[in-house]
Order: C-alpha cells, then sequence, then structure tokens
C-alpha cells in the first residue's frame, strides 16, 4: 500500500525493532502459552474455538489431567448436543467445557453437574436452540419448572444491598460492581490494590565449581529465578528453581516464613465412619453440612469451585456427619477426605 491513498505510513524499520523487544519480553510468559497455536482440522469435529480449547488445556493442566484431553474434545460436543446446543461463546462455552472435562475426570456422564450447567439446562440462560436430552432433564429439573420467560426478570434487586454492605468504604461504581460479581475475592483485592508490584526476578548464577565451600552451592541445572512476592500482607523472598538435581544456596526472607500448613486431620479412628473425598482438584466454596446432621445418600454436603464453576458434592450413603474435614476456602486434591460420614 505504500505509496497509495491507502498507505498506512506504518514505518516497518520500526516495527521490527519494536518486534525484536516484545520477542524478549514474550519468554517471561512462555510458561503460560497454549500448545494449540497452529492449525488443527480436529477443530472441526470437536466444535471448539480456540479460546475455547486454550482454556480447556489449562484448565486440565491444573487438575494435573492434560492427558485427559482428546477424551474431553470427544466429550464437549456430546455434552453441547446433550444441552440443546448452546453456542461456544462466553459463557456457555466455558459451562459446555467444564462440564465435559468434569463427566471425563470422574469417570461417569454427570455424576457431578455444575451449578451453571443446572441453570443453562432450567432455561436461566435463555432458550436453547434444541431439545435437550430427556435424561440430562430429569437429571437436572426433576418436577421443577423450566424458565420460559426472560431469565433476567427472576432476578432480585441486589444494588442496593451492596452498597449497604460496603458502606463508606468504597463508594464508586466500579468498586460496588467488582463486589457484586466477585464477592468473596473483592475484598482481599481492594486491600491490595496499589500495593507495590513483586520485584523483578534475577536470574541466580551458578557458583564456580571450585568455589570455596561455604553457605552457598551450585545452582540447579536449568538456573534459577528470586521472586519478591506478598501473600495476605506479607513479603517473601522466594527462589524458583527451574530444574535439576542441585542444591540451592539460602535467600534470606525479608519478612518470616509462612508457617507451613498443617496436614487436614485423619479420619476419627474407631469410629467406622467413612470419608467423602473429593472427585477432583479445587476449592471449597461452602459448607452445606454440620457435625451430627443425619443425611440421605444424595444429599448435598458441601459445594467445591473447580474451573471456575460451583459443583454440588453429594453424600455417597446415608448417616450421620462424625466430623468435617475441611473448612470454607481450603483448597484439596483429588481423593482428598472432606467429610466423615457413620
Amino acid at each position: 500500500l505504500k505509496g497509495t491513498p491507502r498507505d498506512t505510513g506504518l514505518d516497518l524499520n520500526l516495527l521490527e525493532e519494536i518486534n525484536d523487544y516484545f520477542k524478549e519480553v514474550k519468554k517471561n510468559y512462555a510458561e503460560f502459552e497454549s500448545d494449540f497455536q497452529g492449525v488443527d482440522i480436529n477443530i472441526l469435529k470437536s466444535q471448539i474455538p480456540g479460546g475455547m480449547i486454550s482454556n480447556m488445556e489449562n484448565q486440565l493442566r491444573e487438575q494435573n489431567s492434560l492427558d485427559k484431553l482428546e477424551e474431553v474434545l470427544k466429550e464437549v460436543p456430546r455434552v453441547r448436543k446433550d444441552m440443546g446446543y448452546p453456542p461456544l461463546v462466553t459463557p456457555t462455552s466455558q459451562i459446555v467445557g467444564s462440564q465435559a472435562t468434569l463427566n471425563v475426570l470422574t469417570g461417569e456422564r454427570y455424576k457431578i453437574i455444575t451449578k451453571e450447567t443446572r441453570q443453562c439446562v432450567m432455561g436461566n440462560y435463555g432458550k436453547l436452540p434444541a431439545p435437550i436430552d430427556e435424561e440430562l432433564m430429569t437429571k437436572v429439573a426433576g418436577d421443577k419448572k423450566v424458565a420460559d420467560c426472560r431469565p433476567a426478570d427472576l432476578l432480585e434487586l441486589e444494588w442496593d444491598g451492596v452498597c449497604k454492605e460496603l458502606g463508606d468504604k468504597y463508594t464508586s461504581e466500579e468498586d460496588r460492581l467488582t463486589y457484586a460479581l466477585f464477592e468473596k475475592v473483592a475484598l482481599k483485592f481492594f486491600e491490595t490494590r496499589g500495593k507495590p508490584l513483586p520485584e523483578k526476578p534475577a536470574t541466580a548464577k551458578a557458583v564456580p565449581a571450585n568455589a570455596p565451600a561455604g553457605k552457598a552451592s551450585t545452582a540447579p541445572q536449568g538456573g534459577s529465578s528470586i521472586y519478591q512476592v506478598r501473600v495476605n500482607g506479607k513479603d517473601f523472598t522466594v527462589e524458583v528453581a527451574m530444574g535439576g538435581a542441585g542444591t540451592m544456596a539460602p535467600v534470606a526472607a525479608s519478612a518470616p516464613a509462612a508457617t507451613p500448613a498443617a496436614p487436614a486431620p485423619a479420619p476419627a479412628s474407631g469410629g467406622g465412619g467413612s470419608p467423602l473425598t473429593a472427585p477432583l482438584p479445587g476449592s471449597i466454596f461452602s459448607m452445606k453440612c454440620s457435625v451430627g446432621d443425619a443425611i440421605n445418600e444424595g444429599d448435598t454436603l458441601l459445594i467445591m469451585e473447580s474451573m471456575k464453576m460451583e459443583s454440588e458434592i453429594k453424600a455417597h450413603q446415608a448417616g450421620t456427619v462424625q466430623s468435617i474435614l475441611v473448612k470454607e476456602g481450603d483448597s484439596v486434591q483429588t481423593g482428598d477426605s472432606l467429610v466423615i460420614i457413620g
């Protein structure tokens, strides 16, 4: 286009200089890049947009289940069909993808159904293009009536309540909207907002092989990086090794080291209780039971947050809640004991 009425006026030499600069910057974010950056004709079968597949890849990596990706890709179109073909755009793409992932990770289709999947099936995301699978509808709705009106008309007014809860401390509309959308994380965000960012990491240098013995020794193969991090208002200096089998030089912390988290209490012995275990990694969003509660098989005992979705964790047997081994906010891994039922 150069020399034509549509000349962009862009300086190619300057663009090359900018490109070279950001090539180096990009290396700092390599660990966050998706492996799906090229052409893949399998997308035509799985029907998954590029942004959705990279997000799904990250979710499976967080679950230590990246090897299940192919199974999940095959499950996505099946789940989409069951749910009446919702469009694979935000937020319904995330709903379909997370449900497909749960179906694969738990080894049973719809053993765990996310809150958002239930809302979608119940019509609270609007009317779907095709009928919903009868078995799924029965499992989700039962005798409940599916919404047949504009979903937003069913919502309660929340603004006045949000303003009252925040009081005079956070009065901007942006803060109030943030709190309304992300209640559990907004307050912590407000507290840390505006505080100094972590210092730029400095690459640790390897100590020469003939260096005298002392506190410092050779750095691990692959090098390491030193970060200044802030956790719950406390500053720490953290050295991260990139791999290898060497010994690191100790690094002084700018604040006392965090006390290691106490291990989860062991199930009560001698009581004959049966543990309800976590079906997948995630965090405890809310508890729905208390010690001493009499429960039936299938009762919801707690809500877990995983892959940005809320999942009900139900009792695997009837009995009495003998002990609760987790609390709201705890992170858990697959197989961790959550509740003991006697």
